[in-house]
């Protein structure tokens, strides 16, 4: 199990996570879904296997706009997948289906062979053998599957006017990443672990969320809000008037550039088929 994870779990921060990532779906689902369905890179006649959903952040915006496709829902930390599973049944939704698994050491879930497209989201930035983990996604789903991984790359985010502050938040993500064996330039190294995992490379691409779709104000709220469940995970990464300076500075940059600036938040994916 990733160190992360552990200390998010021990130290009760699920909460906060919940918020920041919810968050963070809400913003980039649109662009995603839109670059999925472009791709082909969907099979809308099987379910999708989602693994590493977490909190389920990522699951109810797919749900929402892929609303007649089940998912199968699977994680290897209980306490995330009872959150989602307390998040359903207020819904009453039964087209996700949660599943525990720990793909390094137990079997998987008999629903997810039904599935011919898995969608991996930032979930193998936070793994110490992503290889492994791939292939034995790779072995339950037959061949003509598609994998899709979503990650980031810490160095292709972009503000301009340029901002210190941004950078800021970025050595401050960098820094919980050293420390936690956060990867937080995974996006680069997707195309050899496809080749590693002997998979078909058929796309590899950044989709750069902004204020171009999104408003500066969404923007500038993503990045401070990033902040807090870092501090509160390990308040050694910043402290509390180190966050409280950073937001103000956010804060001055929106109001004085407004929406003559472009703040990005990229990620890059690659859609791999099984053959």
């Amino acid at each position: 199990m990733a160190k992360t994870f552990k200390n998010i779990t021990q130290n009760n921060q699920v909460s906060l996570w919940t918020q920041f990532l919810e968050y963070q779906a809400a913003l980039c689902i649109k662009k995603d879904i839109s670059f999925f369905t472009h791709l082909n890179a969907i099979h809308f006649d099987a379910p999708i296997l989602e693994f590493g959903c977490g909190v389920g952040a990522y699951t109810e915006q797919l749900r929402s706009h892929l609303p007649h496709i089940p998912i199968v829902a699977t994680d290897f930390n209980l306490q995330f997948l009872n959150v989602l599973s307390q998040r359903l049944e207020k819904t009453s939704d039964h087209m996700v289906s949660t599943h525990q698994w720990d793909a390094l050491n137990g079997p998987a879930p008999l629903a997810a062979s039904a599935c011919q497209t898995c969608i991996i989201r930032l979930v193998l930035q936070h793994v110490t053998d992503p290889i492994s983990i791939v292939n034995s996604i790779k072995k339950i789903l037959p061949k003509g599957s598609q994998i899709i991984i979503i990650e980031e790359d810490d160095d292709l985010i972009q503000v301009h006017p340029h901002a210190d502050v941004f950078t800021q938040i970025m050595h401050l993500w960098k820094r919980y990443g050293n420390k936690y064996h956060n990867t937080r330039y995974m996006g680069r190294k997707l195309p050899k672990l496809i080749h590693d995992c002997q998979l078909k490379l058929c796309h590899y691409d950044i989709i750069s969320h902004s204020n171009i779709e999104n408003n500066t104000h969404d923007m500038a709220k993503f990045y401070i809000d990033s902040l807090p469940p870092i501090q509160a995970a390990d308040e050694s990464i910043m402290s509390d008037n180190e966050f409280q300076k950073i937001k103000s500075l956010v804060q001055d940059y929106v109001k004085k550039h407004a929406d003559h600036c472009i703040i990005t938040y990229p990620q890059v994916i690659a859609i791999a088929e099984i053959v």
